[in-house]
């Protein structure tokens, strides 16, 4: 039987070790830091798990001292307005472009538009500065505007959310009663937050459906018990 000679032992046995340890998805650093391929991508899948359930289970998150300041001043610009009734209120702040507020009334919504750009979207009081324009307004029963405003004012109350904010989007202001605020930017996923966002702008469309925004309603309180 022929033996194996000293340097073919050597060559073997290293082409062994490497294909051991590419089979294990581990590689070996010059400087003999092992790099895991496995566990690199496992985290990577987490990372994702995690934010697909942050979005999902976003809602809303509490003002700040300039946010509270810009609520106080679309409350005071709608009592002028007459609107003292108005509860909640919730100001829709696209970046570089015209600001609404919306008006929940106890039987009715109602939406004004202000001229002017809100810029970089940091809050401002100049932008209730100038003259309104009612844009929207629909009646309804008492018992479905309580309907729809319930999870507004459950998720304003609760606000609890890590804030997020980018370069471009829109930031919703939601206030209820005579301090309660909250904010979101933009949100995505299929969570509260942009249920909530989804419920403002049917709220506030040329053509709102009062059907349309009691299915959003009730899907705020689908998702909130799934949490």
């Amino acid at each position: 039987m022929r033996s194996l000679q000293p340097g073919r032992i050597a060559l073997f046995a290293t082409a062994t070790a490497g294909c051991l340890v590419l089979g294990g998805h581990v590689l070996m650093a010059g400087d003999g830091t092992r790099y895991d391929h496995r566990g690199a991508e496992r985290a990577e899948r987490l990372a994702q798990a995690a934010a697909r359930r942050f979005e999902d289970g976003r809602g809303l998150t509490p003002c700040d001292m300039p946010a509270r300041e810009l609520m106080e001043a679309a409350q005071a610009k709608l009592v002028v307005l007459g609107e003292s009734r108005a509860n909640p209120i919730v100001i829709v702040a696209p970046t570089f472009s015209e600001v609404k507020v919306v008006a929940f009334e106890p039987d009715l919504i109602r939406t004004y538009r202000f001229p002017g750009s809100s810029g970089a979207a940091v809050p401002s009081s100049t932008w209730f500065a100038g003259p309104a324009q009612k844009v929207g307004e629909m009646s309804m029963s008492p018992q479905v505007s309580q309907e729809i405003v319930a999870p507004l004012a459950r998720h304003v109350r609760y606000a609890m959310t890590t804030p997020m904010f980018g370069m471009d989007g829109v930031t919703f202001y939601f206030g209820y009663g005579a301090s309660d605020c909250a904010f979101t930017w933009s949100p995505g996923g299929r969570g509260p937050a942009r249920l909530m966002t989804d419920l403002v702008e049917e709220a506030s469309s040329r053509s709102p459906s009062v059907a349309k925004l009691r299915s959003l309603a009730a899907a705020i309180d689908a998702a909130d018990e799934s949490l």
